[in-house]
């Protein structure tokens, strides 16, 4: 028989109500960091990085679609006769005002909320696998020292 760890020696000078609170919080420890719950946070990590990059994808159109109004407000400013034309002026108004549009849309559609639960969620798997791991010890240390 291999000699008992240092872990185990503890658990052998456990009385009964250390014992169960012992068993309680190791029974939370596996609970909480349960492969199952690792897995499902994955999932949802996954979820969350492909709404980042759908917001970010529909940012870059939006970009898009605004370097194209102000290029062709450029091309209108640069037209020698275009304020001679009432038409092109109240049509250059409206790309400018669309353009004023576009910066607000990008301005407020950044993902800062999503990159927020990112991290969040990242900290909880580092969290849940550092206890399923703890557990996961214990547990071998535990059932090597009652001899199971």
């Amino acid at each position: 028989m291999a000699p008992k760890t240092g872990m185990g020696t503890f658990i052998d000078s456990l009385n009964s109500v250390q014992a169960d609170r012992f068993v309680r919080v190791m029974g939370h420890l596996v609970s909480q960091g349960a492969r199952g719950e690792l897995d499902r946070l994955r999932q949802e990590l996954n979820a969350v990085k492909m709404e980042i990059d759908n917001v970010n994808r529909e940012r870059d159109e939006l970009r898009i679609e605004k370097q194209d109004l102000e290029e062709i407000c450029g091309d209108l400013d640069n037209w020698p006769s275009s304020r001679a034309h009432q038409d092109l002026v109240q049509f250059r108004y409206m790309l400018c005002n669309l353009v004023d549009d576009l910066n607000s849309r990008i301005a407020l559609s950044r993902p800062v909320e999503l990159h927020e639960r990112k991290a969040n969620i990242k900290k909880d798997i580092a969290n849940r696998g550092l206890l399923a791991d703890l557990a996961g010890m214990l547990k071998t240390t535990a059932a090597g020292a009652h001899g199971d």
